[in-house]
């Protein structure tokens, strides 16, 4: 039986994301001028460099889909999850480590390398020799937050489907009763 799984987009290279910003803000200037102006001239000008602009930005678009890795994370088996974390125990005297029950230094990357199942670029094509400890240095605490906790949720919940049909049912002949 297939394990539940979820998918994480990031990209490889963070400037692209500068590029675009300000790419958008030479749109938004020029589409002021092109909307507003009452120089025929000058919004003819501003009409030409919003082409150029919006040419611009194709291009970019399809860099940014190169540059974006769609990392597919799946659930491991519970017996190999619980051998992983016996494999990274909390160190003495770490409170996180103590908290999480694992060493919140090492765990994350074996967690990773044993949970990425699929990795493609925003094209679809397979991304080979992906390799988490190329990525995990460049993504933001934020993208790094949402990723783990995506694997350690996968393999800790306590239910996938918290209202099951079978549940509702029960319930519902109890509440009969």
């Amino acid at each position: 039986m297939p394990q539940p799984k979820h998918e994480f987009t990031t990209t490889i290279d963070g400037s692209l994301e500068v590029e675009w910003q300000q790419l958008e803000q030479k749109i938004a200037g020029y589409s002021l001028i092109f909307n507003r102006s009452e120089d025929e001239d000058l919004a003819k000008e501003a009409g030409a460099m919003l082409d150029d602009l919006r040419d611009q930005q194709d291009e970019l678009k399809d860099k940014i889909k190169t540059a974006a890795r769609v990392i597919t994370v799946e659930r491991l088996a519970p017996k190999d999850f619980g051998r992983l974390m016996a494999q990274h125990p909390p160190r003495e005297g770490d409170p996180f480590d103590k908290e999480t029950g694992f060493n919140t230094d090492t765990f994350d990357r074996a967690l990773m390398d044993a949970a990425i199942t699929k990795v493609v670029d925003g094209h679809g094509n397979p991304v080979e020799g992906f390799q988490w400890a190329d990525v995990v240095d460049e993504i933001s605490f934020g993208q790094f937050q949402t990723i783990i906790k995506l694997a350690l949720s996968l393999n800790t919940s306590q239910t996938a489907v918290p209202f099951s049909l079978a549940e509702s049912e029960n319930r519902q002949t109890s509440e009969t009763n």
